[in-house]
């Protein structure tokens, strides 16, 4: 059994965290509320308008990138584990870690916002509040950086005792 470098469990674990972040919140229909009550209000039923079909894609692109960056991040700590890591995969695999972690996080900004501003400027009512659903998705995006960043690391990381 081979050494797992540290950076890379650890950000196996985060970007796990992230990824279930990001599903649930893009999947879930609490996007926004008003005056404290939840309008049930899900991303795939902004797609009628412009602004809505484009938040609704950049969180599709947001959730591939945080499954492609727990791909690599997972072959990555698996290829360690049974002393398959060759050099090549030891310099590829947190690169594209941190270029999906990259795309995802930031289009899972974007499109959290974006869909945030469609319904604050179709509303002339100023008592819109983001939901849950947008919370999850900004938190499980920067996460997904951090994650990303971790699992990059892992070239200058030291091993996990103990494994």
């Amino acid at each position: 059994m081979g050494k797992i470098l540290k950076y890379s469990l650890i950000g196996l674990i985060v970007i796990i965290i992230a990824f279930i972040l990001i599903i649930v919140g893009v999947a879930t229909d609490g996007w926004v509320f008003r005056s404290g009550v939840n309008y049930k209000v899900s991303l795939s039923s902004t797609t009628g308008d412009a602004k809505g079909e484009a938040s609704y894609a950049f969180c599709i692109i947001s959730t591939l990138g945080a499954a492609t960056a727990l791909t690599c991040v997972a072959l990555d700590v698996v290829l360690q584990f049974m002393e398959k890591r060759s050099e090549s995969f030891a310099k590829v695999l947190p690169l594209v870690t941190l270029i999906a972690s990259i795309v995802g996080g930031i289009f899972g900004l974007i499109g959290a916002f974006l869909n945030l501003g469609t319904f604050v400027a179709a509303s002339f009512v100023t008592d819109y509040i983001p939901g849950y659903s947008f919370f999850l998705t900004v938190i499980g995006s920067i996460i997904l950086l951090v994650g990303g960043g971790l699992a990059h690391r892992t070239k200058s990381g030291g091993n996990v005792e103990g494994i």
